[in-house]
C-alpha cells in the first residue's frame, strides 16, 4: 500500500469505523485474501473525503453519485444524513438535471460548474443550453453570472418559456439586442479561435524565434537602433514576450548559421 487506510471511529457503534479513504485499496486487500490492514485513525468524519477541502466530484458527477444510492434503494433521508447536507439542498442536487437536454450535460459533466447555471440553462431550448455549454466550455469559465448573461443575450425564440427572461435593469431594447447580436458573435469567435490556437499559437513562436536570431545580428541590430529604435524596441518586446511564454528555449546559432541569416532577403533589404 501506498498509504495506510483512514477510519473514523463511529460513536453511535463502539468497536465499528468508517471508511474515509482507501475504498480501492481495501478491495484489493480482500482480493489478495488480507485480514489486516494498517490504518490512520482520523477523529472527523471528513465527509466525501478524507481531505474535505479537495473535492474531484463535478456537480454533475455529484447528482450521479447521489441518483445511482436512491436507484439502490437507499433512502433520501439516509443519504442526506451521510453527506451532511438538509433535504431541500438533496432535492437540488437529485433534480439538478431536469429539463436539462443530454448534450448539454455530455459537455458539462466534468466541469466545475455552479449548480445555480442548470437552474438557468433550464429557461433556454435545448439548442441553445447546448450553445450555452460550448460557449462556457470554450471561456473555461462557468460562473454563474456568464449563464445568465447568455441567457439575457438570448433571442426570444430561444427560450423555453416565453416572458421567462428578465432584461437586466437600466437596459433597453435596443441595448438587448445589440447584446445578443454580440453574444453570438462572441461565440463565433472563440470557436473559431479554439480550432486555430494551437497552429497560430505555433506559427508565431516560430517567427519570433526567426525574429530574435535576426536582431541577435549586431550589424542589423544596430542599424534597427539607428534608424528605427522604435520599431527595434517593439520588436525586441514582441520576440522577448512570445519566447518566455514557450516551453524551453531555441538554440543558438552558430557563426555560420548568422552568416546565412545576415545574408537572407530580410536582412538585404533592411
Amino acid at each position: 500500500m501506498v498509504e495506510p487506510l483512514v477510519v473514523h471511529p463511529l460513536p453511535s457503534d463502539p468497536g465499528t469505523c468508517l471508511l474515509l479513504d482507501g475504498h480501492l485499496r481495501l478491495d484489493i486487500l480482500r482480493a489478495q485474501g488480507a485480514t489486516t490492514a494498517r490504518c490512520l485513525v482520523a477523529n472527523d468524519d471528513e465527509a466525501y473525503t478524507y481531505n474535505k477541502r479537495i473535492n474531484p466530484l463535478s456537480t454533475i458527477q455529484e447528482h450521479h453519485m447521489i441518483m445511482k444510492a436512491i436507484n439502490d434503494g437507499v433512502s433520501e433521508e439516509r443519504i442526506g444524513s451521510v453527506l451532511h447536507i438538509d433535504p431541500k439542498t438533496l432535492r437540488q442536487k437529485r433534480d439538478l438535471l431536469v429539463g436539462i437536454c443530454s448534450e448539454a450535460v455530455d459537455i458539462l459533466k466534468d466541469k466545475g460548474i455552479s449548480a445555480g447555471c442548470f437552474k438557468v440553462l433550464r429557461k433556454m431550448t435545448a439548442m441553445r443550453q447546448i450553445e450555452a455549454a460550448e460557449l462556457m466550455s470554450t471561456m473555461s469559465n462557468y460562473s454563474l453570472t456568464l449563464a445568465e448573461t447568455i441567457l439575457a443575450a438570448s433571442p426570444a425564440e430561444q427560450l423555453a418559456k416565453p416572458g421567462t427572461r428578465k432584461a437586466p435593469r437600466a437596459v433597453s431594447a435596443e441595448q438587448l439586442a445589440q447584446l445578443e447580436q454580440e453574444m453570438s458573435s462572441s461565440q463565433a469567435g472563440l470557436a473559431a479561435l479554439k480550432d486555430t490556437y494551437g497552429a497560430d499559437r505555433l506559427e508565431l513562436q516560430v517567427a519570433c524565434r526567426y525574429l530574435s536570431t535576426i536582431l541577435g545580428n549586431a550589424r542589423i541590430r544596430k542599424y534597427l537602433l539607428t534608424h528605427h529604435a522604435d520599431l527595434a524596441r517593439e520588436l525586441e518586446q514582441i520576440a522577448s514576450d512570445v519566447t518566455a511564454g514557450a516551453e524551453g528555449s531555441p538554440p543558438s546559432p552558430d557563426k555560420r548559421d548568422r552568416e546565412d541569416l545576415a545574408r537572407s532577403p530580410l536582412s538585404s533589404t533592411i
